[in-house]
C-alpha cells in the first residue's frame, strides 16, 4: 500500500483494486476490529477515490479481474506459496511478486514474473509503473508465465503423473 500511496501521487490514471480479507492467515492475530488494511488506510495518504477495496470473490469474478488487471502484486514471507499465484499467472497476469523463497520457485525474475523486494516501496512501485510503460515487454512476461504454468501445473498433466505414481506404489504390493 505504501507504493500505491507513490504511484498515485505520480500517476492521475492510477487505480488500484484490492480483493482481500483484512485478515491474519499466518501469525499473531491482531486484535478484534484491527487489520492490516484498516492500518494501512490510516497510515497513508492514500486516494480512496482510486482504491477499491473488496472481499473474496467468486471464482469466475476473480479470474476476470485477473484477466483485466495491468498486475498482480503478490507478497508472502518465506511460507509456501498460495494458488493464487499459479492461478494469476495461468490467467495472463503479470506477477510482482516477493523476492522470497517460495515465489522465487515459481517465478524466474523478468521471464515469468518480477521479483521485488517486498519492503521497498520505491522498487515496488517503479517495476508496477515499470509494467505500464512497457506494454510490449510486460505482455512477452505474461505469455512466457501462462506457458509456464501450462507445462508444470496443468490439471490434466499432474493428476495424470498422480494417477500413475499411485499405480506404481499399488504395484509395489
Amino acid at each position: 500500500m505504501r507504493a500505491v500511496e507513490l504511484l498515485q501521487n505520480r500517476r492521475k490514471d492510477f487505480e488500484t483494486l484490492v480483493i482481500a480479507q483484512d485478515s491474519v492467515s499466518y501469525g499473531q492475530r491482531l486484535p478484534k476490529d484491527d487489520g492490516w488494511g484498516k492500518r494501512a488506510l490510516k497510515a497513508l495518504d492514500l486516494d480512496q477515490t482510486r482504491l477499491h477495496l473488496h472481499g473474496l470473490k467468486p471464482r469466475d469474478e476473480y479470474l476476470k479481474v485477473l484477466q483485466a488487471s495491468t498486475a498482480h502484486v503478490y507478497f508472502t514471507e518465506p511460507f509456501v506459496t498460495s494458488w493464487s499465484l499459479l492461478e494469476a499467472m495461468a490467467a495472463g497476469c503479470l506477477v510482482i511478486g516477493s523476492n522470497t523463497a517460495p515465489v522465487r520457485e515459481k517465478v524466474d525474475d523478468m521471464a515469468t514474473g518480477i521479483l521485488v523486494d517486498m519492503d521497498d516501496r520505491d522498487e515496488v512501485a517503479e517495476m508496477i509503473e515499470w509494467v505500464f510503460n512497457n506494454p510490449l515487454e510486460a505482455a512477452e512476461i505474461r505469455a512466457q508465465a501462462r506457458e509456464f504454468v501450462l507445462e508444470h501445473f496443468d490439471a490434466r498433466k499432474v493428476f495424470a503423473k498422480k494417477a500413475e505414481y499411485l499405480r506404481a506404489l499399488v504395484a509395489l504390493d
